[in-house]
């Protein structure tokens, strides 16, 4: 793939219209969303997500999140609720972090505040 923005006849050809793609995503019951996490703190505190764990479905089953950095750096705190397993992982621009099932997580900014 080019570098985006790009219309050559490669990419156009392999790249869904975003029309397609909220389609698909809507028939897997997938729900996309975009949060911005601005740099920096307030009071003190860094800025971040309200730390969540992910509902299990009415099957029981509890199912994965995955998130993209799309500018700047991330920091992503997982933690199961037993505390077995703590981990704390770094995204940049362009890189995915899969939030595995039964991990409450929050996110914040990188970089400075």
């Amino acid at each position: 793939m080019c570098p985006a923005p790009c219309r050559c006849t490669a990419c156009t050809a392999t790249s869904p219209s975003p029309r397609t793609v909220r389609r698909w995503l809507a028939e897997q019951n997938i729900r996309f969303a975009v949060t911005v996490i601005p740099r920096g703190a307030v009071g003190g505190e860094y800025v971040t997500t309200k730390g969540h764990y992910q509902p299990l479905t009415p099957a029981g089953i509890g199912y994965p999140e995955l998130y993209q950095v799309l500018a700047g750096e991330a920091h992503y705190l997982l933690q199961r609720k037993d505390l077995r397993d703590i981990v704390v992982a770094t995204a940049k621009a362009g890189e995915f972090v899969r939030i595995p099932p039964g991990y409450d997580h929050q996110s914040r900014a990188g970089g400075s505040a």
